[in-house]
């Protein structure tokens, strides 16, 4: 309490965990936001033996508003009516989905990131993949008009909009 002033009234059950901690021995941790820092601490307490007792705050506050972002932007990708797909560049390979790409195909999140480009679009094989993405890296977009097929084998017409996008 001298460390940090008011965290016993804002945040009482860290008393609970300390007395936990000095009466059975065993460590524990625990993530916790401390109201009158307005942080986000990762706290580890040891027992020391008797009433005595260690604790480790790691402030973990931005690693809890990134994923905040993170949950925030899947569940924005998740709501919209268009498909959106991550693809790797070398082999093809779905890396990620929104929900209504998985479901528009009919099969599951795990089913669907299983599969590459050429597994779904009939229009597209592997030489075509390879030389779309070179044109897509001088260009850094391009369109495609493609025929997808269902999990159940029936097809549909795509209009399909890439970007090239590089990170790191």
């Amino acid at each position: 309490s001298e460390v940090i002033p008011g965290i016993h009234e804002s945040n009482p059950e860290i008393l609970a965990l300390y007395a936990r901690v000095t009466s059975t021995g065993n460590p524990e941790r625990n993530e916790l936001h401390v109201d009158a820092l307005d942080l986000w601490l990762d706290v580890s307490i040891y027992s020391l033996g008797g009433d005595d007792f260690a604790v480790v705050f790691d402030n973990i506050s931005e690693r809890r508003r990134s994923e905040k972002a993170v949950r925030l932007f899947r569940m924005l990708l998740d709501q919209s009516t268009d498909i959106i797909e991550v693809v790797d560049p070398h082999t093809g390979r779905l890396l990620d989905v929104n929900e209504k790409g998985h479901l528009a195909h009919g099969y599951s999140r795990d089913e669907y990131l299983a599969l590459r480009v050429f597994d779904l679009d009939m229009t597209v094989d592997q030489a075509f993949f390879l030389a779309s993405i070179e044109k897509l890296r001088e260009s850094k977009g391009m369109r495609h008009e493609g025929i997808r097929r269902r999990k159940d084998g029936s097809t549909f017409p795509v209009e399909v909009n890439i970007k090239y996008v590089e990170l790191d």
